[in-house]
């Protein structure tokens, strides 16, 4: 709406500016000067109207932030289900240390050459 109400001054000025022009009042010069000047003043005042927006989106998103920071904490049932014995935790914690790369090379998809090469993990 608001660039469509601008874009309807710019063509008024046009044609008022055109009849100065016309009558010999302005000089085409003056014309266009004042149009690129007036449109420079309107992209600084769109610039202004968006950060304005922008600043109340982040207000808005800012507060509602603060709303799920302050809600208390959805109660998630703890009873029940099933729980390892020691030995059976103890036996999970081996198998994930017994993971090892070794010699592991990397390259990149239709390349020739390897990137990575060597690498050990344990």
């Amino acid at each position: 709406l608001v660039s469509m109400v601008a874009s309807l001054l710019q063509v008024l000025v046009l044609f008022a500016g055109g009849h100065y022009v016309a009558t010999g009042e302005l000089s085409p010069g003056r014309l266009a000067s004042f149009l690129f000047y007036s449109q420079m003043v309107q992209e600084a005042m769109n610039t202004v109207a968006s950060q304005i927006v922008a600043c109340y989106q982040g207000l808005g998103a800012g507060e509602k932030i603060f709303e799920i920071i302050a809600a208390p904490p959805p109660k998630v049932p703890l009873e029940g289900g099933l729980v390892p014995s020691s030995t059976e935790l103890e036996a999970v914690l081996l198998k994930a240390s017994l993971l090892e790369f070794r010699g592991t090379f990397f390259r990149f998809p239709g390349a020739e050459r390897v990137v990575l090469q060597g690498l050990k993990f344990a």
